[in-house]
């Protein structure tokens, strides 16, 4: 845990934390807008896996990947999958450093509870 906050205290300048959330943005908003539209053209109005926080059964994977096609299982492939990889990673860093920029501000980064934990 010591080592994780001497990380988070040695990159959560403002200018580091910005950039990073802003690079999250950017990547989420390009899924949103790019990918998942155009591999949603190809799936007959039914919802991609990465669109359903619910979950989904074996039937309707089955079924979408049928109605998806050789053309749209490929756009999955290699043009969201590739994408959704990454995002998450972004999100996960960019929001643990903003999470340690606001601590620091607050003078609450160097917490007994935080660095016992």
């Amino acid at each position: 845990m010591k080592r994780l906050t001497k990380i988070i205290k040695k990159n959560i300048s403002g200018k580091k934390v910005l950039g990073l959330f802003i690079l999250t943005n950017v990547v989420y908003t390009f899924m949103l807008t790019v990918t998942i539209p155009k591999t949603m053209e190809f799936s007959n109005g039914m919802k991609l896996l990465d669109m359903m926080p619910a979950g989904y059964d074996l039937n309707y994977v089955s079924e979408l990947f049928s109605s998806l096609g050789e053309n749209g299982r490929m756009t999955y492939l290699n043009n969201q999958i590739p994408v959704d990889m990454i995002y998450p990673l972004l999100f996960g860093l960019s929001y643990c450093l903003l999470l340690g920029y606001f601590l620091k501000k607050l003078n609450k980064l160097n917490s007994h509870i935080l660095i016992s934990a």
